[in-house]
C-alpha cells in the first residue's frame, strides 16, 4: 500500500438528521454512515420537544458490535421553543464524550471509518414527541 505524504482534504461536505420517537423504543438507529474514504463528524446538534430530560446514547458500530461511546443529557424541551428558552445540545461538546480529538480551532470531531456506522438511541420517548439529531461535517 502506497502512502502519500500530501495532505488530504474533505471532498464533500455533508449533513445527515434522524429523529427518535416512541416507536424506535431503546432500540440503535443509524445516523452516520461512514463513506468510501471516510468521514469527518464536526458537529452534532440535538433537540427534544419530550416533556421529560432524555439521555441521548451514541454507539458505533463497525459492521458487527453496537459500541457505546456516551449518553448525553437532553433537557426537556431543548431547542423548543419553551418559557423561558432552552438550548439545543451541542453533543460533541458534552463533557460525557472527554476522548474526541481536537482540531486546530479546539474543537472536537469524530472519525467514521468506511464500513463504520454511528448510530443513536435514548431511554423511551413520550408518544408524540420527537428527539431530533442533526450532524454536519464531510466525506473523504
Amino acid at each position: 500500500m502506497t502512502v502519500s505524504n500530501l495532505p488530504i482534504f474533505p471532498q464533500v461536505i455533508a449533513d445527515w438528521s434522524t429523529q427518535l420517537v416512541n416507536a424506535n423504543g431503546t432500540a440503535t438507529v443509524a445516523c452516520v454512515v461512514g463513506g468510501t474514504n471516510g468521514t469527518k463528524v464536526e458537529s452534532m446538534v440535538a433537540t427534544s420537544n419530550n416533556i421529560t430530560d432524555l439521555a441521548l446514547s451514541l454507539w458505533v458500530n463497525n459492521g458487527n458490535t453496537d459500541t457505546l461511546l456516551a449518553s448525553v443529557l437532553v433537557a426537556a424541551n431543548s431547542g423548543n421553543n419553551a418559557n423561558p428558552a432552552i438550548p439545543s445540545v451541542d453533543v460533541l461538546r458534552s463533557s460525557q464524550l472527554p476522548g474526541l480529538a481536537y482540531d486546530a480551532n479546539g474543537n472536537k470531531y469524530l472519525y467514521i471509518a468506511s464500513g463504520t456506522t454511528l448510530k443513536v438511541s435514548a431511554n423511551t420517548v413520550a408518544a408524540g414527541k420527537v428527539l431530533n439529531i442533526w450532524a454536519t461535517g464531510a466525506n473523504y
